[in-house]
């Protein structure tokens, strides 16, 4: 049997230092990644045009992808894996595991698939297979996801998944797979919104919306800290002895930290 691991392209690479480094230069663009405000941002919102920025991202060339780096994401894709394999020892059940990466919508040669690939092999782990699909949000539905028994889910836009799949949850039932999305806003809640979270006893909309999902799957936001540079995400951690149980709102409120370092 094969247990999968899902993550899309937004969430393994940093594709917003690739385009910003596009409209403000690679300088600008490697400070303004590298700066706390990026690390604990609420939305995806940047000091360039963002129409061009959007065109940009959506282009379907390697271009994006070649000038990003690995996020975090991967460290946190080695953890989950090691979950998964301990998970499979205790119920004897013999597994082996397969990494499956979105690439949509950008295009890649045999070449720069292979290449893609190796690169990730370094960063994960040689026993475990990474396959590369290129396929719209559309495809993955949690009817999917329970044929090709994916384990764990890692999106970056949880409003675009909810949107191709949102009706189905009802029809389908609670959905066995793990899901876990960036802690990224697509609007600014009103101040009407905002007291019914705290009313309610919720600090913000993403701990709001675990609790509304539950009956439907296991959902967890992720901090925008973990889909930056894995180099700086490592070091800001280790600097500030940063633990992953550690509430990341506490880390981003304290005053002496500085900027992350330089991006490798």
């Amino acid at each position: 049997m094969i247990s999968r691991i899902y993550i899309d392209i937004a969430s393994i690479m940093e594709l917003r230092l690739s385009v910003l480094s596009m409209l403000m230069g690679k300088d600008k663009a490697v400070e303004h990644c590298g700066s706390l405000d990026y690390a604990f941002r609420e939305f995806d919102r940047f000091p360039v045009d963002m129409r061009e920025y959007q065109r940009l991202l959506s282009q379907e060339t390697a271009d994006v992808i070649a000038g990003s780096v690995v996020t975090y994401m991967a460290i946190s894709l080695l953890s989950k894996l090691d979950t998964l394999e301990k998970r499979n020892a205790f119920n004897q059940q013999p597994s082996r595991s397969e990494v499956i990466v979105n690439i949509y919508p950008y295009h890649l040669s045999e070449k720069q698939a292979e290449a893609f690939v190796r690169a990730l092999f370094v960063k994960l782990n040689e026993s475990t297979e990474v396959t590369l699909v290129r396929d719209p949000v559309e495809t993955w539905s949690p009817a999917y996801m329970k044929m090709l028994n994916v384990y764990a889910f890692y999106g970056y836009k949880f409003g675009e998944w909810m949107q191709a799949h949102g009706n189905s949850l009802e029809s389908v039932g609670r959905v066995e797979t793990k899901m876990y999305f960036a802690a990224l806003g697509e609007a600014d809640p009103s101040k009407e919104e905002v007291a019914l979270f705290k009313k309610l006893g919720f600090k913000d909309i993403f701990s709001y919306t675990e609790y509304v999902m539950t009956p439907r799957m296991e959902l967890t936001f992720l901090s925008p800290l973990l889909y930056t540079n894995i180099v700086t995400a490592t070091a800001y951690m280790e600097n500030n002895k940063f633990k992953m149980e550690r509430p990341l709102e506490e880390v981003a409120k304290e005053k002496d930290h500085g900027d992350l370092v330089k991006q490798g």
